[in-house]
């Protein structure tokens, strides 16, 4: 019996597609079902052309299997199941994660490498007390106050200005990007505040290569 899970395991998808603008093509087809807390490609070479989608909640999971089971991406119709494991980055979320050891991958039972970044660390872990600026011995820089326009630091060499307005794109309000490829950096434009809160609090620790998450800050007024 198919038990619906907040990860989807997709196969069949096109090998000839690397995994940094697959996963980045994934987000961009699932991210309008719900938050998209992770997307996982694997460069095996056992398991190209397979994915895991971890989704915030359940229904969401379960609404994007629905639309997109049998739909075709790049020439390849999608095989969608419910992953048969519970993915790191959910079970650290609600209380239930438990170290586990490398083991071979197993199709829909999915890659033990599953778990949110450091930047995906629940609100609890990440949240540091206003009396309290020292944690662990380090620092902790202050935000700049909210802004309409987003700064993106630290960017991979191959990460495009279209990879980012596919990202952002999918917001309320979005309206420009404008990337400083000698700084590796990005400015990211909407019409209000308000809606540039909500793209930082979605994309903030989005993993977009194997090696770099998102970086992002409100830009300086």
């Amino acid at each position: 019996m198919d038990v619906p899970s907040h990860t989807l395991y997709i196969r069949n998808l096109n090998e000839k597609i690397n995994a940094k603008r697959l996963k980045l093509l994934l987000y961009t087809t699932f991210s309008r079902f719900g938050n998209v807390l992770d997307i996982v490609c694997v460069k095996n070479l056992k398991l190209r052309g397979q994915a895991w989608v971890i989704f915030e909640e359940i229904v969401q999971a379960t609404e994007a299997k629905k639309a997109m089971h049998d739909r075709t991406l790049f020439g390849k119709a999608m095989d969608i199941q419910y992953a048969k494991t519970k993915s790191d980055v959910i079970a650290r979320l609600d209380g239930t994660y438990v170290p586990r050891p490398k083991r071979k991958l197993d199709g829909a039972q999915g890659p033990t490498s599953i778990g949110p970044s450091a930047a995906q660390k629940t609100k609890t872990e990440k949240t540091v007390s206003k009396n309290n600026p020292v944690s662990n011995g380090h620092t902790v820089k202050a935000e700049e106050p909210p802004h309409n326009i987003l700064f993106v630091t630290e960017l991979p060499a191959e990460c495009e200005k279209t990879a980012l307005e596919i990202l952002f794109k999918q917001y309320n309000g979005y309206k420009e990007v404008r990337v400083v490829p000698s700084r590796n950096v990005a400015f990211i434009e909407f019409d209000t505040i308000p809606n540039a809160t909500l793209a930082k609090l979605g994309l903030s620790g989005f993993k977009v290569s194997e090696t770099h998450t998102l970086k992002l800050d409100f830009a300086k007024q």
